[in-house]
């Protein structure tokens, strides 16, 4: 049985990349492929997404993680979706976000409202999916459309919501069927992220074993000294990109802690990255999706990837 694990892309331009990733997907097969298009300039989401489904066997999850609703009108995702799940016959997840604030300002997109922006673009979708025609007016998105019932699946797709905060967290348990979190090792954090959880889906009465549980892992394997100086610049991007309602909960104010910084990308020896993802998945079932882009891709990391999650 295949390890319960993803593979999160983000490339500017995967075309020198294309051939080795498909092959070794084949060779490891991962239970899900998603690819991110959220911080400017990646190439678009579904471009590679398309690429890679047409190279690679169905017995895979397709999915985004994370795009937004502002890039794509909510009606334009809820018909892209479908198409792709009806052209390739596959399973496929919507991971779904408010984007990322170089997206957002790239966009001219000035709302900090991102509760209501998500609940809108998550009712219109998903009333679109069950066959409704949808006559929606709301603060941020306004349509009137339906979906035929040639294009409706015979199965809704399930819906991933990007969060990381509190509010965010718990909103995911009452909208969403999962959430696409990401990856902070730090007490303080996952005591919120289990508690917000966990709760909210008892509020909900639903159960841990039908809402999923993502997590977004940046990852150098068997990382080399001149790795070093770009796990640094990664880790350091990484903590300026972080919300601040995640830096309070952290209390690290200081980005000159190394060895706070340090621990925001998992890396070293295969080993030393089993043990930093077991921080993890020892408070709370996750399944775990490992980043690779242009910066940490290299011809053995998806077997070795396949090799951590074997462990975990």
């Amino acid at each position: 049985m295949s390890p319960n694990y993803g593979l999160s892309f983000f490339f500017r331009d995967s075309s020198k990349y294309i051939g080795k990733i498909t092959n070794e997907i084949e060779t490891f097969k991962p239970k899900y492929v998603f690819v991110d298009d959220e911080t400017p300039p990646n190439e678009d989401c579904f471009v590679f997404l398309d690429r890679l489904m047409s190279r690679i066997s169905r017995d895979v999850t397709f999915g985004t993680s994370i795009t937004n609703p502002f890039s794509r009108h909510p009606v334009c995702l809820a018909f892209k979706v479908l198409s792709m799940i009806k052209h390739f016959n596959i399973n496929f997840r919507l991971g779904i976000g408010n984007g990322s604030f170089s997206r957002r300002k790239a966009l001219g997109i000035k709302s900090v409202a991102f509760k209501q922006e998500m609940s809108e673009a998550i009712e219109i979708i998903k009333s679109l999916w069950k066959g409704n025609f949808v006559n929606f007016n709301g603060d941020f998105f306004n349509c009137r459309s339906q979906i035929q019932e040639d294009l409706l699946p015979n199965e809704v797709p399930k819906i991933w919501l990007a969060a990381r905060g509190p509010k965010m967290l718990d909103f995911s348990t009452k909208s969403a069927d999962g959430v696409f979190s990401a990856y902070y090792p730090f007490m303080e954090y996952q005591v919120i992220f289990r508690n917000t959880i966990l709760n909210g889906l008892k509020e909900q009465e639903k159960n841990i074993d039908d809402f999923a549980c993502a997590m977004w892992i940046p990852i150098y394997t068997n990382s080399t000294h001149e790795d070093k100086e770009k796990i640094q610049k990664h880790c350091i991007k990484r903590w300026e990109i972080t919300p601040l309602v995640i830096k309070k909960i952290l209390r690290l104010q200081d980005k000159n802690k190394k060895s706070t910084l340090s621990k925001l990308v998992v890396h070293g020896e295969i080993e030393d990255c089993v043990d930093q993802i077991k921080n993890w998945t020892n408070h709370i079932p996750i399944i775990p999706f490992f980043a690779i882009n242009e910066l940490n891709f290299h011809s053995e990391i998806i077997k070795d990837i396949n090799e951590i999650a074997a462990k975990l």
